[in-house]
């Protein structure tokens, strides 16, 4: 049930950025938000996509800090777990 909210999301957030009057900074939180929620359903290239998008538009806010920590959990490496 929670997958079909952030569906939802994703779409409702998708007709907002159609909108072409919407000032950067805006455009930047949606982006973070639509981001958030890929991550959420499990597609990491698309939320890290829109991460690096509202980075672009709006340098200082939260995309950076999302983008870093997206690349720490995708290039966590544990060697236990190929050592049985």
């Amino acid at each position: 049930m929670a997958e079909g909210l952030y569906q939802q999301a994703i779409t409702e957030i998708n007709t907002l950025l159609g909108d072409d009057s919407i000032m950067p900074q805006d455009r930047a939180r949606l982006l973070v938000a639509r981001g958030k929620s890929w991550w959420s359903v499990g597609d990491r290239r698309k939320a890290l996509n829109d991460y690096e998008e509202a980075t672009s538009l709006d340098p200082s806010g939260p995309g950076k800090q999302l983008i870093d920590y997206t690349m720490g959990i995708l290039d966590f490496y544990d060697t236990n777990l190929y050592n049985p």
